[in-house]
Order: structure tokens, then C-alpha cells, then sequence
């Protein structure tokens, strides 16, 4: 198989296998209704304009060519991704596939920092969907396990800080907060509390070598309702196919918010694969 994972009777490596087909089919989804970060940089003026200069307009290359260029880009990467959740399953001939399709969803959101409003926070948020693939392809040992903390801990701590509008609040936030809590205290007294927890739960993962169960169901259970609330515009009066399907495929891609600290609380509780690493050696 793919994945050294594949060598035990991992439940954990499952898990993680399970992460990253969402990942993968998550994104390939979502590059099927909208535009990917590779292609919203194509189309950025400040950083293209000096590069097509030479050869064309401004004004031709955003009307005649751009709009070719961006489908084609937006085509190529739902090929990979939606191939790589396919190949994941297909045996080691394939690792390559899965390596390269992951390099490209790490490219994918760094080429959508220019554009970002929220800048490094955004991709912050992001670091499961980037490493998800990374963590179950190192394999099993210590190493896929202190990565897998990290990635969990800027997930949580950036959605904290944004929880608690210590960097602006999106308004997505708000709007979610609502759907899932509408008989609830209001968005500006819940949101700040479930911030603070996200906070400390991550500062608990990196100073705990096993946080006690209660971190681990918080990180589980809010990972999983965050990415399930993604699905609040589904429910909107007036909602197109468009929108449905960009929703359904943001939850889709967000599931291995709760899948990966999942994965980690089977290892480090000796449910993840056997034997398990007795001492912190990256050898298993």
C-alpha cells in the first residue's frame, strides 16, 4: 500500500486514509464550482501585469485569455485531486500520484495569500486540509504524531484568535454560529467563550503528551461540528446547485478537522496500531 500505515492493523492509519481521500475529493469538488487559488493568482493584476506586459494588454489578456487559462488550470487541478482520492486506494504504484497531487493543494492555498484578506490566518485555518496527506504518508512513529499535533494546534489557535476577534471575526463565523445555536447566547458572547476553549485546548495538545480525554473530545466534536456547519447555506431560502455543491464540498474537505485528532487519540492510547512506541523514539 501507500502508506507505511498499511504494514499494521491500524486503526489510526485507516483513519488517516479516510482524511485524506476527503481532503482530495473535497477540494477536487470545490475546483469544479469555483476558482482554485492557482487560478485567482493568474488572474492577480499587480503580480501579472508586469509578466504579460511584454506580449499583450492588461485589458486583452483579463477578457481573451485569462478566462481560457483559468479553466484550463481549474480542469488540471479537479483531475489530480479527484484522481488522487481514487489512487489512495490503488496500491504503491501510485505514491508518486499522491505526492505530487499534495504539493499541489500546499501550492493551491499558498497562491491564495495575495488575495487573502486574512492572510497567514487563513492559511492557518487551512494546515489539515495542507498536511492531512503529509502525516498519513510519513507513516506511523512519533514524527506523523508530533506533526499531526502542530497542524491540530494553528487549526484551533487561529480559529480561536478569529473567535475572539482578537483579528477580525469573518462574518461566516457569525452566520454559522446562528444556524447551529439559534435558541443560543448571540454570536458575541458565544463565540469569544468557544475561542478561548479552542485556545487552550491546543495549548493542552502541544504541552500534554496525552491530554486528558476531555481535550480530545472537544477536538474531535468542534472539529466536526465546524465542518458541518459549513453546510448552513444549504438551508437558505433561494440556495442554487452552485452554492449546494460548494457547501457539501467544504464540509467534505473540513472532516479531517475532527478525523486527524481522531487518529492521534487512537495512537497515543494504544488503539491506533500495535505494537506502539513505547518511548518518544521516531522508530516503531
Amino acid at each position: 500500500m501507500l502508506s507505511r500505515f498499511s504494514i499494521w492493523p491500524s486503526q489510526a492509519g485507516k483513519t488517516l486514509q479516510i482524511a485524506v481521500f476527503l481532503v482530495f475529493t473535497g477540494r477536487g469538488l470545490q475546483s469544479l464550482w469555483s476558482n482554485t487559488g492557482s487560478s485567482e493568482l493568474l488572474g492577480f493584476e499587480s503580480i501579472m501585469r508586469p509578466i504579460v506586459g511584454p506580449f499583450c494588454t492588461w485589458e486583452s489578456y483579463t477578457t481573451r485569455i485569462y478566462p481560457v487559462v483559468a479553466e484550463t488550470v481549474n480542469g488540471f487541478l479537479v483531475f489530480i485531486w479527484l484522481s488522487c482520492s481514487v489512487a489512495i486506494w490503488c496500491g504503491t504504484r501510485w505514491r508518486n500520484w499522491i505526492w505530487m497531487g499534495s504539493f499541489l493543494l500546499v501550492a493551491d492555498q499558498l497562491a491564495m495569500l495575495p488575495g487573502d484578506y486574512y492572510g497567514y490566518i487563513s492559511l492557518f485555518n487551512k494546515c489539515l486540509l495542507i498536511f492531512t496527506q503529509f502525516l498519513w504518508l510519513a507513516g506511523p512513529g512519533y514524527g506523523w504524531i508530533q506533526a499531526g499535533r502542530w497542524a491540530i494546534a494553528l487549526v484551533f489557535i487561529s480559529h480561536g484568535i478569529q473567535a475572539m476577534d482578537i483579528v477580525p471575526r469573518p462574518g461566516l463565523y457569525e452566520d454559522m454560529w446562528v444556524w447551529w445555536w439559534p435558541w443560543g447566547p448571540d454570536p458575541d458572547t458565544g463565540l469569544p467563550l468557544v475561542g478561548f476553549l479552542d485556545i487552550l485546548a491546543a495549548v493542552a495538545l502541544l504541552t500534554f503528551y496525552s491530554p486528558g480525554s476531555m481535550v480530545w473530545i472537544w477536538l474531535t466534536v468542534w472539529g466536526c461540528l465546524t465542518a458541518l456547519a459549513r453546510l448552513h447555506p444549504v438551508f437558505m431560502a433561494g440556495t442554487d446547485l452552485e452554492t449546494i455543491g460548494l457547501a457539501i464540498a467544504d464540509v467534505i474537505s473540513r472532516l479531517p478537522h475532527t478525523l486527524v485528532p481522531a487518529a492521534i487519540w487512537m495512537q497515543l492510547t494504544n488503539r491506533g496500531f500495535q505494537p506502539f512506541p513505547t518511548s518518544r523514539s521516531p522508530e516503531v
